[in-house]
């Protein structure tokens, strides 16, 4: 029974801590929505997409979306 209580006691602190992602996502996204609603509007298109995508199983898709923001500095 120990692995299975080590099993719920990390979901629960990753649920916990993607809810903490969440809310600092919706956050910040408050914030562009101010400065750059243009921006703040291409990104929650993004999240959709990708959460679509990933749904669906789309690697294309995911990949056209991830490429988007990739670190492009070493390019």
């Amino acid at each position: 029974m120990e692995g299975i209580d080590n099993i719920e006691t990390y979901a629960k602190a990753v649920t916990e801590n993607l809810q903490k992602l969440l809310n600092e996502n919706e956050r910040i996204l408050a914030i562009l929505s101010d400065e750059n609603p243009e921006l703040a509007d291409q990104i929650m298109r993004d999240i959709n997409d990708s959460m679509s995508a990933m749904k669906t199983n789309d690697i294309n898709r995911i990949n056209q979306i991830y490429e988007r923001y990739a670190d492009n500095r070493n390019k």
